[in-house]
C-alpha cells in the first residue's frame, strides 16, 4: 500500500477508480433472489414469498462475512481470520497509509469503539469517552487523524444525512454521518461476539444487523448509479434512503425480526406522509426484515421484504 509520500501517476485519462467491497448475499448465493431491488423499482414484484430462514441463519452469515476466500469457513475459522485481519490493519495498513506512526493500543481501542457503535451517528466526543473504557486515551486533535487512516483503509464507510433538498441540490441536513463497517463480521470478531452470546443478547445485536444490511444496500446502490443516505430529525428517523439517478428515492426500514414489522410499516407511512407534505414523497418504501417475515407487496408504494429473498 503506497503512502502519501510516494510519487505515483494519477492515472487521469487512463485509469478509472472504483470501490471494491466484500461480497453481498446476492454474490454469495445466500438469498433466493425472489425479490430483487430492480423488480421493486420497475413494479415487477407482486408475489407472496414465504420465509424459510431463522435467526441462526442471520447470525451465521454475518459472522462469516463476505470475504471471498472465507465463504467455506466455520465460526471458529472466521473468528481467527478476522482477528488476524484486524491485527494486520492496526500494525501495518494504518501505519503505511500516510506514513505517520500510530499507537497500536489506541488504534485497537478506537476500532473497538467504532465496532460497538456501528450504524449509529456517533460523535467524536462519544468515541473519546468510549475509548477511555479501554484504559487508554486519544486526544481530540489526534482522533481525526486516526479516523481518517481507518477510512482510507476502507475499514468503515460514512453514510450522509438526507433531506428533500438532495433531490434538487447538494444541500443535506447537517447531522453527524452514520458509520458502517466494510463488513460487520469484523465488528463481531473484535468484540468477541459468537453465536451463543449473540443469542443471549439479541437486543444488542440489532445495530450490527442494521450495519450489515446498510452495507448491502450501499453496494446495490453503487451498481445502479444511486446514492445511499439516512434520514433523521428530532421526531423521525428512517434507516436508509436510496436516491436513484432520476432523483426518485426509496425509503428503507431495517428490522431484525418479524415482531418489529408493524413498527417498520408505521414509520415508513409516517415518513411518506411527512415528505409528501414537503413535496417530495418517496417513490417506494421497503421494510427489510431479517427473520420470519413474508415478502409481499402491501400497496403500490410499500413492500415487506425478508432478507433471505432480497437481492439486486
Amino acid at each position: 500500500m503506497p503512502n502519501d509520500s510516494n510519487k505515483t501517476h494519477t492515472g487521469t485519462g487512463r485509469i478509472a477508480k472504483i470501490n471494491i467491497y466484500t461480497m453481498t448475499l446476492t454474490e454469495t448465493n445466500d438469498t433466493s433472489k425472489k425479490v430483487c431491488l430492480k423488480m421493486i423499482i420497475n413494479d415487477k414484484f407482486n408475489s407472496i414469498v414465504l420465509s424459510e430462514k431463522d435467526i441462526h441463519w442471520v447470525i451465521k452469515i454475518i459472522i462469516r462475512g463476505g470475504f471471498a476466500a472465507n465463504l467455506s469457513f466455520d465460526e471458529t475459522q472466521s473468528n481467527v481470520f478476522y482477528k488476524s485481519y484486524i491485527k494486520n490493519l492496526i500494525e501495518e495498513d494504518v501505519q503505511k497509509i500516510d506514513g505517520v506512526k500510530k499507537n497500536n493500543s489506541k488504534m485497537n481501542a478506537l476500532i473497538k469503539s467504532i465496532s460497538r457503535n456501528s450504524a449509529t451517528n456517533i460523535l467524536n466526543t462519544t468515541l473519546l469517552n468510549d475509548i477511555s473504557q479501554y484504559d487508554t486515551e486519544i486526544s481530540k486533535n489526534t482522533l481525526p487523524q486516526y479516523l481518517e487512516s481507518l477510512e482510507r483503509c476502507n475499514f468503515f464507510y460514512k453514510i450522509k444525512a438526507f433531506s428533500p433538498n438532495n433531490v434538487h441540490s447538494k444541500n443535506t441536513i447537517r447531522t453527524t454521518d452514520k458509520i458502517i463497517l466494510c463488513d460487520e463480521c469484523l465488528a463481531l470478531a473484535i468484540l468477541n461476539l459468537n453465536k451463543d452470546n449473540i443469542l443471549k443478547q439479541l437486543n444488542n445485536f440489532g445495530h450490527h444487523f442494521e450495519s450489515f444490511v446498510l452495507k448491502e444496500l450501499l453496494v446495490y446502490a453503487s451498481c445502479i448509479n444511486a446514492e445511499l443516505f439516512f434520514y433523521k430529525d428530532n421526531n423521525l428517523e428512517v434507516d436508509a434512503i436510496m436516491v436513484l439517478d432520476d432523483k426518485k428515492y426509496i425509503a428503507f426500514e431495517i428490522k431484525l425480526g418479524v415482531d418489529e414489522e408493524e413498527n417498520a410499516i408505521k414509520n415508513l407511512n409516517r415518513f411518506s406522509k411527512f415528505m409528501e407534505n414537503k413535496g417530495s414523497k418517496p417513490f417506494k418504501s421497503v421494510a427489510l426484515i431479517g427473520v420470519g417475515s413474508i415478502s409481499r407487496k402491501i400497496n403500490d408504494d410499500l413492500y415487506i421484504v425478508s432478507l433471505e429473498h432480497f437481492s439486486l
